[in-house]
């Protein structure tokens, strides 16, 4: 495994702890809509994020292998 994959793996690990524990706590506490806009907000940036440089870590893996 590489560096990359295992900072992602743990990216990936601490995103879906952020997910299940946010839902669950803001389910138990009635929040407001604004939370859940928040919360579902914050998971569209992770994942854009985590998108996103996966696909440049591909670009980069196909440049250096094509060299």
């Amino acid at each position: 495994m590489t560096k990359y994959q295992d900072r992602m793996t743990k990216a990936i690990w601490v995103s879906t702890a952020y997910v299940l524990g946010g839902f669950f706590t803001l389910k138990h506490y009635d929040a407001p809509f604004l939370a859940w806009l928040v919360f579902f907000s914050t998971i569209a940036v992770l994942a854009g994020v985590a998108i996103a440089a996966d696909a440049v870590f591909d670009s980069l893996r196909e440049l250096i292998d094509h060299e």
